[in-house]
């Protein structure tokens, strides 16, 4: 059976909206059917923001959440791609594609994201060192990350708007079906 963990925030100073980290996809043996099964529960609604984070190394062909979110979000109105460990590259090859892949979503509301966080794997988040790395990372590609692309800190100043557009575009339809069911209850 599928079991949630759930921690709830409360208090005055905190946002009015939930944060669910889902696990990693299992591709064989048991468990498999139902993680799937959780993640999809969690980004099939309209009103969620998907957060996929995969490696920057990793090759989009093995990465099972992209085919999952672009089952559930086909237009890519509501999923950001983070690409983590962006230190971290086997090849200069994955690093051009991913630098590409942060780079060509630049005029893009919701384009791709670089972030490294603990570099090495190692130490306490230095924001200071996470902007020397991507950069470095990306002149090696031979291109340059936009700053409101790169860094853990310039994530946390998007997702704001990012939650705002996503709401303003539900509202309508949640009103809708809001009216629905009070007109059902009241029948």
């Amino acid at each position: 059976t599928m079991q949630e963990v759930t921690v709830r925030v409360t208090g005055p100073d905190r946002s009015d909206f939930g944060i669910i980290d889902l696990p990693g996809i299992i591709h064989n043996g048991e468990g498999t059917v139902e993680t799937q099964a959780l993640i999809e529960k969690y980004i099939a609604p309209p009103q969620t923001l998907v957060l996929l984070l995969t490696m920057a190394d990793q090759d989009e062909e093995l990465a099972k959440c992209l085919e999952l979110a672009k089952k559930h979000d086909p237009g890519n109105t509501r999923t950001l791609r983070v690409l983590s460990k962006f230190d971290n590259f086997t090849s200069d090859e994955s690093r051009k594609r991913a630098v590409q892949l942060v780079c060509g979503g630049a005029e893009q509301v919701l384009g791709g994201h670089a972030v490294v966080c603990r570099y090495d794997g190692a130490g306490k988040y230095n924001s200071t060192r996470e902007t020397m790395m991507l950069k470095a990372a990306a002149r090696k590609a031979g291109m340059e990350i936009p700053a409101t692309r790169a860094g853990a800190l310039a994530l946390k100043e998007r997702l704001p708007s990012l939650f705002a557009k996503l709401i303003q575009t539900n509202v309508p339809a949640l009103k809708t079906a809001a009216e629905a069911h009070i007109a059902d209850a009241l029948a």
